[in-house]
């Protein structure tokens, strides 16, 4: 599926600020909000490598949200997006995933992001379906959230036809 730019955003910067500490690594099953970065009220998992785990343990789809402490937008979009019940029901379908631009500048350069807020859906396989760029309001991510579930369903179809 291809990728939808909307909303504002911000860009890498060469010096961002250092992170802030986010704490002691949780065991790899609890989903909680990070500390210091925007995740409303949807329960993220920290980390691409656990999200990817949990979501392949789960069969699972990824929402990956790639975020950064001093990008104002994704605090923006977090407090009001995340924050919309629809989008929070939905949520419930995916293994949420939080990745801190800072923290895990590898997991940004696999997935091509370059400015912030981006989410990128992901099969359980690890297969790349939609993405958005940009802050979005609550009723664009429920579309592409819907999206990325057929997009899922349709491929396990095919495959079960096989």
């Amino acid at each position: 599926m291809g990728s939808v730019l909307l909303g504002a955003g911000c860009e890498i910067r060469d010096q961002a600020p250092q992170p802030q500490s986010l704490g002691s690594a949780e065991p790899a099953g609890d989903r909680r909000p990070a500390a210091g970065l925007p995740s409303g009220q949807i329960a993220f998992v920290e980390g691409f490598e656990r999200g990817f785990q949990m979501a392949r343990d789960e069969q699972k789809p990824m929402l990956l949200f790639f975020t950064a402490q001093w990008c104002k937008y994704c605090h923006q979009m977090a407090n009001e997006a995340f924050a919309e019940e629809a989008v929070v029901a939905l949520s419930r379908d995916f293994v949420c995933v939080l990745i801190d631009a800072d923290a895990e500048p590898q997991a940004c350069r696999q997935f091509e992001v370059r400015s912030f807020p981006t989410i990128q859906f992901v099969s359980s396989r690890g297969m790349r379906l939609n993405r958005v760029t940009g802050k979005q309001p609550a009723q664009q991510l429920v579309t592409q959230m819907k999206a990325a579930l057929q997009a899922v369903a349709r491929r396990e179809q095919t495959t079960a036809q096989r």
